[in-house]
């Protein structure tokens, strides 16, 4: 699971109340445990939570996850 990973690397790589976002693929469920990791840790929902492009999810899969800082 990558997850928490993830959430480690964007923590350590964001500003202190700095927005973030989280890209998803069709599948909820990294997307929530990814979300609720990073609510956690800042106190913050996420500014936007989208879908991949079709090129990136037929690449990567239905679970595919990422999160994104805005600073």
């Amino acid at each position: 699971n990558v997850v928490p990973q993830l959430a480690k690397i964007a923590l350590r790589h964001r500003k202190p109340g700095t927005e973030y976002g989280i890209i998803r693929g069709i599948q909820e469920g990294p997307a929530q445990d990814l979300t609720e990791l990073m609510k956690k840790e800042t106190r913050m929902e996420p500014a936007v939570t989208t879908f991949v492009g079709s090129s990136v999810a037929i690449n990567s899969g239905p679970k595919v996850v990422a999160v994104f800082v805005v600073g």
